[in-house]
């Protein structure tokens, strides 16, 4: 799936406004006002999430892979509306902000999703890796986003939920070494292929003819 080169030259110039505006705002000394943290807050948001999409659609040109890099771009579409609306807005509703950073993880996770599968994989080394990889963040990702909207808990159930944070960071373990096990196992050797032999076909058995009806009585 090709891009619109007048949407790729748009999206350029956002993020060099953007990229210059945060600078600008950092760089200028004193404390933010109202604005000021509203502007670098968008700005930042804006370019975090354009860098998930931006793998996300290089992934989705793969027309194996358009659809999840189509889910990525939109996805971190919604990230950056729902985090504009409630910086622009001034929203401290709860389930608005939870909403933003289950959105927030999510295009992190697709994005990488669609990192590991921009790949051209060489061997079945490289084909494991990614796998546990995928399987790790998707695991990782879902946990998160399930402590997201957990609501805060006490004390007594902290410490019930430390399995899970113990699981949430073993899966966030497994995905980052996983991941760096990809482009590694890439460089290996290519799988090699067996040979396909055809055997070749059996030929016909040679039978004697029946001997003739005078063959067998003498003259």
């Amino acid at each position: 799936m090709k891009q619109n080169p007048q949407f790729i030259k748009a999206a350029v110039i956002a993020v060099i406004i953007a990229g210059a505006i945060g600078a600008l705002l950092v760089m200028g000394g004193g404390s933010f006002d109202i604005g000021g943290a509203k502007a670098f807050g968008i700005c930042l948001l804006f370019i975090i999430f354009g860098i998930t999409a931006a793998i996300c659609m290089v992934t989705a040109e793969k027309a194996t892979h358009r659809m999840l890099g189509n889910a990525g771009m939109i996805t971190s579409g919604a990230g950056f509306l729902v985090a504009a609306i409630s910086i622009l807005g001034e929203i401290r509703d709860q389930s608005l902000v939870q909403i933003g950073g289950a959105l927030l993880i999510a295009s992190i996770a697709l994005a990488h999703i669609c990192l590991l599968y921009h790949f051209t994989l060489q061997n079945k080394y490289a084909h494991y890796a990614r796998t546990a990889a995928v399987t790790a963040i998707g695991l990782f990702a879902f946990l998160f986003i399930i402590r997201i909207f957990e609501p805060m808990m006490d004390i007594y159930s902290l410490a019930g939920s430390q399995s899970s944070i113990r699981l949430l960071i073993a899966a966030l373990m497994i995905d980052l070494a996983a991941t760096l096990l990809v482009p590694l196992c890439n460089r290996l050797e290519p799988s090699a292929q067996q040979p396909v032999t055809i055997a070749p076909a059996a030929a016909p058995e040679e039978t004697e003819p029946p001997p003739a009806a005078g063959d067998g009585q003498q003259a």
